[in-house]
């Protein structure tokens, strides 16, 4: 059934969710944007939520979805944001309409922003990016969560540029993920969903966000940029502001702050992730898949091939892809489903589709050069550099693909939460590649007695550790290797740093080095002996035991130095006695 004719059919609430399903997913929203424009249908009124607590019994207010282009314009340029206003209190820019007062703010956030020049953005972003993904890329799997990554990214960045310390990092992506989900409830979730989100709970012992900025502002506590190493990163947006407010006090510097941090940080978490979904799951002209000559351009360092490339995805399925405003009863029209024009009264609530209008332009609110787009996006030049170098590396990762769902078969999609909220994109790379070195370690609770046997396993280790020398020595894929009694002997832990597969790095030791048949005489949870002739066994016993990093965080000054290149390319220190 085509959608129009069934989302007629069932009217009211039951419309009200068949739409929230359409627009939440990009493919089903795409369709419906397509029908409408087929039929000249391009504003579909539908039943709102957002206002059932003051609506009469048994009703429910009318909102307006609006897919023309030249409506939208219109909007943008024109039309009240009057539904902002229960964020920050309406005293941000977004909130406010055109007028002294806005035009004031928006002017002073772009001095703060555009105070950096192209080559300290350019710093900026180079330190952000390393930073943001010193995480992400070290699982052993080479799993990669692009929606995590590009949300870390954009969070560093903004600590780089406002000058927020390490230790806010943590509160600060908190605060700027619920004020994103506060954002994202405000344009559209309330329309679809009568109850908003749970109320702030503070974390007992954790500086909230704003307190920091207070304290950063006031001087208590110390502007910095961390992770220049000696770049010029420009001064902190902060500094900036404690230097010249504006004429804004304290509170309204904070929301500010709290504003466009918010701002960039959404922007570039979803246009990363969308931008690579279009590139994986759509195809050119010729039939070939966009990821082929996106990794192309980002191979051939062709910045301007892969940035058109980059906005053309997102004129397509922009990271906003809707925005709020509210009817003036003047200029916008409706058709009804008997093909009747109706003015749009005035008060109504808007929701504007800019994915909808194919207009590059209405991506970010319009041209900043032209005063008319009164809410044009002030962080379109900070955010497109990231942007573009955040594409660029992951493009880069070695055989990049997509995450297939062990059930399906199939790639495991973007989900977003909302049209905008970027919550999981599961991607894949070969690790290896980047990072041929892994950690181990493993660590086994030593049997009862626990001092007796710890003082046995001593002596069998240092009776052994002419053969275990020998094996490591001749395996050359190991780099270091050790062995600690922990908690006054009641553990043993085996430390080793290892290059290639642990599969076939453990099974190598369980034919190879008899001694790990006396060890586990005396560990606790061994596996059945001898180790030889039950290899797996071993290697799930080990896998079991092998503790994780702390986020997976594994550092090596050579990540891609492997044992028998450093042997190859390195004279012997000592000859081999």
């Amino acid at each position: 059934m085509a959608k129009l004719v069934q989302f007629d059919a069932a009217g009211g609430y039951e419309a009200n969710q068949l739409l929230r399903e359409w627009l939440d997913d990009d493919a089903e929203r795409a369709d419906l944007f397509a029908e409408m424009a087929s039929v000249g249908r391009t504003t579909l009124k539908f039943k709102t939520l957002a206002f059932y607590d003051s609506a009469a019994p048994g009703t429910l207010e009318d909102a307006y979805l609006v897919t023309a282009a030249s409506d939208v314009e219109h909007a943008l340029k024109t039309l009240s944001v009057a539904p902002y206003a229960a964020l920050g209190g309406g005293k941000f820019m977004l909130a406010m309409d055109a007028g002294p007062e806005h035009s004031a703010q928006r002017a002073y956030g772009l001095k703060l922003l555009n105070s950096f020049t192209d080559a300290q953005l350019a710093d900026c972003v180079r330190v952000a990016y390393r930073r943001g993904v010193v995480l992400s890329l070290k699982s052993r799997t080479g799993d990669l969560d692009l929606a995590v990554v590009a949300e870390a990214v954009a969070l560093r960045y903004v600590a780089v540029l406002f000058g927020l310390p390490d230790e806010a990092y943590g509160v600060l992506q908190a605060t700027v993920a619920r004020l994103y989900r506060e954002l994202c409830f405000q344009i559209l979730g309330r329309h679809f969903s009568g109850e908003p989100l749970p109320p702030r709970q503070p974390v007992v012992g954790v500086k909230p966000l704003p307190d920091w900025i207070d304290d950063l502002l006031s001087g208590k506590e110390k502007i910095v940029q961390e992770g220049r190493d000696g770049k010029d990163c420009g001064r902190p947006i902060l500094q900036g502001m404690r230097e010249d407010d504006g004429g804004n006090d304290v509170e309204t510097l904070k929301l500010i702050v709290l504003g466009l941090i918010t701002g960039t940080v959404g922007n570039v978490q979803a246009a990363m992730c969308i931008a690579l979904s279009e590139f994986f799951n759509r195809r050119d002209s010729a039939g070939s898949p966009l990821i082929v000559a996106a990794q192309r351009a980002a191979a051939d360092d062709d910045d301007g091939a892969l940035g058109r490339m980059i906005m053309a995805a997102l004129t397509r399925n922009p990271p906003a892809a809707f925005l709020p405003r509210r009817a003036d009863g003047r200029q916008l029209k409706w058709t009804d489903s008997q093909g009747a024009q109706r003015l749009i009264p005035d008060g109504a609530d808007l929701v504007l589709a800019l994915g909808a209008t194919n207009r590059h332009d209405l991506v970010f609110g319009g041209v900043g050069s032209d005063a008319k787009w009164v809410h044009q996006c002030v962080g379109q030049r900070v955010v497109y550099p990231l942007l573009l170098y955040g594409v660029k590396r992951v493009l880069l990762l070695p055989n990049l693909a997509q995450s297939i769902d062990p059930v399906t078969g199939a790639p495991r999609p973007l989900v977003k939460h909302r049209a905008m909220i970027c919550e999981t994109y599961p991607l894949s790379f070969d690790r290896g590649r980047r990072l041929r070195q892994q950690p181990l370690a493993v660590v086994m609770n030593v049997k009862p007695p626990v001092a007796e046997n710890a003082e046995r396993l001593k002596r069998i280790i240092a009776a052994g550790a002419p053969a275990i020398e020998e094996s490591l020595r001749t395996s050359e894929h190991v780099h270091f290797a050790f062995f600690i009694l922990l908690n006054g002997g009641q553990q043993l832990a085996l430390y080793t740093v290892y290059d290639g597969e642990f599969d076939a790095y453990i099974e190598h030791f369980a034919l190879k080095v008899k001694l790990f048949d006396t060890l586990f005489k005396y560990i606790e949870d061994a596996p059945p002996l001898p180790v030889v002739e039950f290899p797996k066994e071993f290697v799930e016993v080990i896998r079991k035991h092998d503790v994780t990093p702390v986020g997976s965080y594994f550092f090596s000054a050579l990540p891609r130095l492997t044992v028998a290149r450093a042997l190859g390319l390195l004279p012997e220190e000592a000859p081999r006695d």
